[in-house]
């Protein structure tokens, strides 16, 4: 037999589901991990458009690559190297690529992510002296130079650090 209200004579509510503040509570905490989620996933996804657009680039390495290896010296320009004007090597996040002293300099621009348009990412060659023999180690960003190398051409990257894939950041160990 049901237990009685008092003041009703009606038989108690039994618990059928969650309570309004329960659901509230539900809900904030959902919200609160959600934006904790969204700048890490939309760096992600920056990131990865610098990423493939660095991947995209194996032409222009290997036009200055083929130049080094052929003169023992690195291209001046874009016309040295056998490239097309800076503003004629574009690509959907890609507005040019300029070679200075060596070094593809790419400018984001098009579709890029509003973080990187108008910046800069430098790709620098890393050579041994005087053996144009061994193959060159692309430096992107201030990505440190390996031992026994040395690196042509400046860094003038403006792309923000944590845009940058990891091959790209300076990732050597802090002097203590």
């Amino acid at each position: 037999m049901p237990v009685q209200c008092h003041r009703m004579n009606r038989p108690l509510a039994t618990s059928r589901g969650f309570t309004l503040l329960e659901l509230m509570v539900v809900v904030a905490v959902i919200a609160i991990l959600s934006m904790m989620m969204i700048p890490s996933y939309r760096d992600r996804i920056v990131r990865k458009q610098v990423a493939e657009t660095l991947d995209g680039l194996a032409f222009a390495r290997g036009a200055v690559a083929t130049r080094y290896a052929a003169t023992a010296t690195f291209p001046a320009d874009n016309g040295e190297a056998g490239l097309p004007p800076a503003g004629k090597i574009v690509s959907d996040t890609l507005s040019w690529v300029a070679v200075g002293g060596g070094a593809p300099v790419l400018g984001f621009g098009n579709t890029a992510d509003a973080g990187l348009k108008g910046k800069r990412l430098s790709l620098r060659p890393a050579f041994v002296q005087d053996y144009p023999q061994v193959p060159l180690v692309w430096l992107c960003a201030a990505a440190p130079v390996p031992g026994n190398m040395t690196a042509q051409g400046d860094d003038v990257t403006d792309v923000p650090a944590r845009y940058l894939p990891l091959r790209c950041q300076n990732t050597a160990p802090k002097p203590s």
